[in-house]
């Protein structure tokens, strides 16, 4: 039996940054569906996204503020729509299932259905200034895992609130287990580390949640 598995995520211009590309050519190799929230991209991601997505919801304006409401909207419309989906797969547009994680990927749903699990959380290899490095040290490296994988067979919904760094999962998601297997996270990757920096300041973010992203910030780094 092969399990349906559908790509969630949200979108702003990641063409231009070459996320979007990356993003897809991943997904499309084992997703059956694939749904996005695009908040109001301008770069010409919105065209490929008509072509490529069985749900594309085109956002007017971009909100990242909102992003937990609008996943919100988003997950109602697919669990409306794709009555056929078995797992929902969460992966921001910079970031990639690993290769392995890529070949056990229906092993994995087929356990979560079969032992009642909620979810699978993952834990992210988080690339830093260049795609050759990864960071070690503890608030990159095994730190804070992410509940990526859900089991469709349940009605999911978001607890909403507004602001960043939000849960990013579903609020009815209670008995999770570890995959063995990486997400490779691309967002800290030179120019888009200084661009996030710099556009978490302007929010207000500030303290560790602001400085943990600072480019020039002492880091324990692998190959």
């Amino acid at each position: 039996m092969e399990y349906k598995i559908c790509a969630f995520s949200q979108c702003f211009n990641e063409l231009q940054n070459g996320n979007l590309q990356r993003w897809l050519k991943s997904v499309k190799r084992y997703c059956n569906y694939i749904c996005i929230f695009n908040d109001g991209s301008t770069d010409g991601s919105t065209e490929i996204l008509e072509k490529e997505c069985d749900i594309h919801i085109h956002f007017t304006h971009n909100d990242w503020a909102s992003e937990i409401e609008h996943k919100e909207i988003l997950l109602i419309r697919c669990q409306e729509e794709l009555k056929d989906v078995d797992a929902f797969l969460w992966l921001d547009m910079d970031e990639c299932l690993s290769e392995n994680g890529i070949a056990d990927i229906q092993n994995m749903v087929k356990n979560m259905i079969e032992n009642h699990y909620d979810a699978y959380y993952f834990w992210n290899i988080n690339l830093w200034k260049t795609d050759k490095f990864f960071r070690t040290d503890s608030q990159f490296y095994m730190a804070y895992p992410f509940v990526r994988l859900w089991n469709a067979h349940r009605k999911l919904h978001f607890e909403v609130k507004h602001g960043l760094h939000n849960q990013q999962h579903p609020a009815n998601i209670y008995h999770t287990a570890q995959s063995p297997y990486f997400v490779i996270h691309y967002g800290f990757v030179e120019p888009y580390l200084s661009q996030k920096y710099n556009r978490y300041k302007e929010m207000g973010q500030q303290g560790f949640s602001l400085e943990r992203l600072n480019p020039d910030a002492k880091a324990e780094l692998s190959p």
